[in-house]
């Protein structure tokens, strides 16, 4: 092997798992990939709600971002039909919606939910949420840059 396949190995990021995000909004999944992937996480993003629950069995993400209101059914029942089944209970959930009410936190809270967020995602609550979640720890991670790539999202799109 030689010095520079070396050196590559040795830098190669290595992926800390698959956090799905299911909006049927193109944009948050984007914002959270910008978030996430510098993190080490993979990120996918599925827009139809109804195809989520095939993808995720097979690629068994260690948290979920679900959207509140998507057409064709709503974070609530997707949430209640993931607590019900034995492959997704014990996976982290967190409702993202732009209302943010005391009332869709308490439904969201009775249909399984395990945390709930605002869109558009901050990259400082998404980190703060995530390392909460899954037990993280990234003490080097640049908030700011974070802040700068989102801020980057929101001007070229």
């Amino acid at each position: 092997q030689s010095d520079a396949q070396a050196s590559r190995a040795v830098t190669a990021p290595v992926s800390k798992g698959l956090i799905a995000c299911i909006d049927d909004s193109p944009v948050i999944g984007k914002e959270l990939e910008a978030i996430l992937k510098p993190l080490g996480y993979e990120v996918l993003s599925i827009i139809d709600p109804l195809q989520s629950i095939s993808i995720l069995i097979q690629k068994k993400p260690k948290l979920i971002f679900l959207d509140l209101i998507m057409p064709n059914t709503n974070g609530y029942e997707l949430c209640s039909f993931f607590r019900k089944s034995a492959a997704f209970k014990d996976i982290p959930i967190v409702m993202l919606t732009g209302h943010d009410g005391v009332i869709d936190r308490l439904r969201a809270k009775v249909a399984g939910s395990t945390d709930f967020m605002g869109k558009p995602p901050d990259p400082e609550k998404v980190q703060q949420v995530v390392q909460r979640l899954l037990g993280e720890d990234w003490n080097d991670v640049n908030t700011a840059q974070l802040n700068s790539d989102r801020m980057s999202l929101h001007t070229t799109s």
